[in-house]
């Protein structure tokens, strides 16, 4: 029967730390990374949680020295030489040590035994375990303060350790990435977020940015014209609840009630446009439309202007969803001159802008091919009927029915027109190919324009290939 051979583990005592030195046999070398400062201020507030290793120092003759050298705990010898520099302990502060006394094993093998075998800590783990002193009741500034890491970290790793468990876990099997989880913690409803890992889990769409899009598609950013307008401090108070990424740079989050936020913001354009009743500016909202009015028909007579508006009259289909096939480069092209005397006029901006945003949604529901002529109506208001015509290429039709919301302006100035029987509408951009190519398509027209003013001699006729529209027949 083998008799099995106990083992007998190292002896401590305390030792005077000015009887300690550093051994030479302690294989961290490099410096890099060694965080002695963090550490000292960890020893001063909890004491050593762990003794150092070391080794009786002996002479040339083999005699002890009274001296004893450290080959594994450098840092922890550092930290303590740092806090005897500090006058926080004595010099003849008493340090747990565990004594070594091995001739067949080497101090060299001792130091890198130490530093191979240690298990750094999971990322949850840590994440976890502030969340537990929080829970606790500690503070997350002390929290910070105590290991050495500003209050947004921990409040990062508090968001990280509210993660849907079931993620949590997941992660903690390596069946995720760190940066995926951080894209998790966007949101805080468990629900979606385990929705959408089950919906890309499997794909090759796992991106953190990806993820981070999926959960978010259902809100409203906060640079979002609605918010600007009602503003963030507004949807807030009225309980509304914003999603925040604490990992990245979210100019302000999303908004996640968009039917509260639909709400202030036709709450606020109702008491705004009653105080501009009240204040006698109700001419304002024909005064818009009458410079929308010129703003558009400048657009298809200035080729500077058309340059960006080309890209709204290259959708081929009369839907809904051309309305929103909109140029990259309107600021540029400087539509907005034809607002400017409104403004010195008197109109607040804001209120100028909120009247061409709702503008702007009327006309959206223009482009349709679903609602057929209105009767009456279309003596006064531009409809999808005129809108239609408005849109098309045919030679017959081009240049017609500029109005926003209403039609009186093309009545007046001649430029109204109706669809002939025989005539049937043909949209998109006749004279260019067509393309799908959104690069193309905002930067086509520009291209042309520049490259002919390019190729002018003198400067009238630059100026004419930057300005002059062709003819209607040859400009599409």
């Amino acid at each position: 029967m083998t008799k099995h051979v106990k083992i007998v583990l190292n002896g401590s005592l305390d030792i005077p730390f000015d009887k300690l030195v550093l051994s030479q046999a302690n294989v961290r070398r490099v410096k890099a990374g060694v965080s002695i400062d963090a550490l000292a201020a960890d020893i001063a507030r909890r004491g050593l949680l762990q003794s150092l290793t070391v080794r009786a120092q002996r002479d040339e003759n083999g005699e002890p020295t009274g001296f004893y050298e450290v080959p594994a705990g450098g840092r922890r010898f550092r930290a303590l030489q740092l806090l005897v520099k500090q006058r926080k302990i004595t010099r003849t502060q008493p340090v747990p040590c565990i004594l070594r006394d091995d001739d067949v094993i080497s101090a060299e093998e001792d130091s890198l035994a130490e530093n191979t075998h240690r298990e750094n800590l999971h990322p949850l783990d840590q994440f976890r375990g502030m969340k537990r002193l929080v829970d606790d009741g500690t503070d997350i500034e002390t929290v910070a303060a105590t290991f050495m890491v500003t209050p947004a970290v921990v409040k990062q790793r508090l968001r990280l350790a509210s993660v849907s468990p079931k993620l949590l876990d997941i992660y903690a099997e390596d069946g995720m990435t760190l940066e995926q989880l951080t894209a998790f913690a966007v949101t805080e409803d468990h629900a979606r977020q385990e929705q959408v890992w089950e919906q890309i889990r499997n794909s090759y769409q796992t991106d953190a940015y990806y993820i981070r899009r999926r959960l978010t598609e259902d809100a409203v950013h906060a640079q979002d014209r609605r918010v600007r307008f009602v503003g963030l401090d507004a949807y807030t108070e009225a309980g509304g609840y914003v999603m925040r990424d604490l990992f990245d740079d979210d100019h302000g989050g999303w908004l996640q009630d968009v039917a509260l936020l639909e709400k202030l913001v036709d709450e606020k354009l109702q008491a705004e446009g009653a105080r501009i009743g009240e204040e006698g500016w109700k001419w304002v909202a024909v005064a818009v439309d009458f410079a929308y009015y010129w703003f558009h028909r400048a657009s298809h007579r200035i080729r500077w202007m058309w340059a960006s508006h080309s890209v709204h009259h290259s959708a081929e289909q009369m839907t809904l969803l051309a309305s929103l096939r909109l140029g990259w480069t309107n600021l540029f092209s400087a539509g907005w001159v034809f607002y400017v005397p409104l403004v010195f006029a008197g109109l607040p901006p804001f209120v100028l802008i909120a009247l061409l945003a709702l503008n702007l949604r009327y006309q959206f529901f223009l482009h349709t091919e679903a609602v057929g002529r209105l009767g009456p109506i279309e003596w006064v208001f531009n409809t999808p009927a005129h809108h239609r015509l408005h849109h098309a290429s045919n030679d017959v039709y081009i240049d017609k029915n500029f109005g926003g919301v209403l039609i009186l302006f093309d009545r007046l100035f001649g430029t109204l027109a109706h669809q002939r029987a025989d005539e049937p509408i043909r949209y998109g951009l006749a004279h260019r190919p067509a393309t799908t190519n959104p690069i193309r398509l905002a930067f086509r027209e520009w291209a042309m324009m520049l490259g002919e003013a390019h190729g002018a001699r003198g400067l009238r006729a630059k100026a004419t290939a930057l300005l002059a529209m062709p003819e209607a027949k040859e400009r599409r």
